[in-house]
């Protein structure tokens, strides 16, 4: 296991695991900065094998789901985490504009939406070319430009073309993402109330009492999925103490919520 280590045992979080014994147990996590380290580019991205196993390992005991959230397209998260697919879990893709259980995709976005989107990546895609280091990543209904390799003198440059060219989107919003922004359709699907969905669909409508949520994330989608869901779920922030948070827990980094799943799986 790597070296950084659950700091002690959080102990909020660990009696709040403790009181959901005997409860069905829905797991949603995040992957980039959650079970995976942020990398230069979306690309390097990689889930380490040992967590892996880990999410094998909990979605294989009894009355558990196990599931993804995540702002990637769909086929980036089957390449990162292939098990997901292969065993079926409920995975969210485009930050909930796209859901997958078992075999079934459904759209949860308007296609005027995705059009608008795709249309501003064309403009934005001749653009890259002037900040060099800069990145365009489409997916679904959103886009990211990146500017981890940029200078960071141009920054404000790229964020005031991105602004200008957004005046023609009324529907669509700029988010911050770690160094880069994001843009969506206002009002648009979030993580939460597609976590939300699911959890309904599989046990019921009494599901905050009847069953026990745990949804673990690290950025700003997280925290909209968090406020969601509000006291219904545990929410998990995997960053420094220093991030402000509407979680009720936090974890410094992915190697922490690696100890935290090995310890959950030896002890519970």
């Amino acid at each position: 296991m790597p070296g950084s280590s659950l700091p002690e045992r959080p102990a909020g979080l660990w009696a709040a695991l403790a009181a959901c014994k005997g409860r069905p147990l829905f797991w949603f996590f995040d992957i980039d900065g959650t079970l995976a380290e942020i990398r230069e580019r979306p690309d390097l991205v990689v889930v380490p094998r040992s967590r892996r196993m880990l999410l094998q390992q909990l979605s294989h005991r009894p009355q558990t789901v196990v599931g993804l959230a995540s702002g990637r397209p769909l086929e980036d998260i089957d390449r990162l985490i292939p098990e997901a697919a292969q065993a079926g879990w409920p995975v969210i893709a485009a930050h909930g504009a796209l859901v997958r259980e078992g075999r079934a995709t459904r759209l949860r976005l308007a296609q005027d939406a995705i059009e608008a989107v795709s249309q501003l990546g064309e403009e934005i895609r001749p653009l890259v070319k002037e900040y060099p280091g800069s990145l365009l990543e489409l997916k679904t209904g959103a886009l990211a430009w990146h500017w981890r390799l940029l200078d960071p003198a141009q920054v404000p440059a790229l964020t005031a073309a991105l602004d200008r060219l957004l005046r023609q989107y009324p529907s669509l919003r700029r988010h911050p993402a770690k160094m880069a922004w994001e843009v969506r359709p206002y009002p648009g699907p979030n993580k939460g109330e597609a976590i939300e969905e699911i959890v309904r669909g599989r046990a019921g409508p009494d599901w905050p009492s009847a069953a026990c949520l745990i949804v673990v994330g690290d950025d700003a989608t997280d925290e909209e999925a968090f406020r969601w869901l509000g006291r219904r779920a545990l929410s998990v922030r995997i960053g420094s103490e220093a991030t402000e948070t509407s979680a009720q827990f936090q974890l410094p980094d992915p190697d922490a919520l690696e100890a935290l799943l090995a310890l959950f799986l030896a002890q519970f």
